[in-house]
């Protein structure tokens, strides 16, 4: 490919390292045999079209500028963004394996940002989460619903566990409160100006 891209006039470095990941092995040099586990595999497959789904009716509630509901290889999380419309400070914090220019681009305005992901190693159970850039003290403070959802401050956002999710008698209604309620606190303490910001197209999705 990149002989192709070369005779086209186009050069192209390419980082053949993961990002976002502790102490990253370049893919060249990946040897680790890693059995492919195929239940799994299927079980989160199936989690992430139910909950992707879920993401995208809330994202139905907004009309300012937000990003698709899309999957971060790196991290291995389903994640969706609003945005406020308004710059946000300087990014300044590292990340590991991942330039700190690209991280200022990608948080240069104000964000509130929700997503799932399956845990790691320092944090092993599978969880929904919600944060806010800039990070506001005031944030942290807010109840949110359900009553399981608590605030981490190893990770700096809320997080509701996936069991609780899996066990409520309504998954779907359950999802969507953690969901609204944390973009009202985050609206709330930010002060975004919800009433050019929101809307809702929920019925549009009910109809397909």
């Amino acid at each position: 490919m990149l002989e192709k891209l070369k005779f086209l006039g186009i050069e192209v470095r390419i980082d053949a390292i993961p990002n976002e990941i502790p102490d990253p092995i370049p893919f060249a040099k990946n040897k680790k045999a890693i059995p492919y586990q195929a239940n799994a595999a299927q079980k989160i497959w199936k989690s992430l079209v139910l909950i992707s789904k879920e993401f995208n009716t809330f994202k139905s509630k907004f009309t300012g500028k937000h990003s698709p509901v899309h999957f971060f290889w790196g991290s291995f999380d389903l994640a969706y963004t609003r945005f406020s419309g308004r710059k946000a400070p300087k990014f300044e914090y590292k990340v590991p394996h991942i330039p700190l220019a690209v991280m200022q681009e990608s948080y240069s305005h104000e964000v509130f940002s929700v997503g799932f992901w399956p845990g790691n190693a320092s944090f092993p159970k599978p969880a929904f989460y919600a944060y806010i850039y800039p990070n506001l003290p005031e944030f942290k403070d807010e109840k949110l619903s359900p009553t399981e959802v608590y605030w981490s401050t190893d990770l700096g956002e809320f997080i509701l566990e996936y069991e609780v999710i899996q066990k409520a008698s309504n998954p779907q209604e359950q999802l969507q409160s953690f969901l609204q309620s944390a973009y009202e606190a985050a609206a709330k303490v930010a002060e975004w100006d919800r009433e050019s910001l929101d809307c809702d197209f929920t019925h549009l999705n009910q109809q397909k």
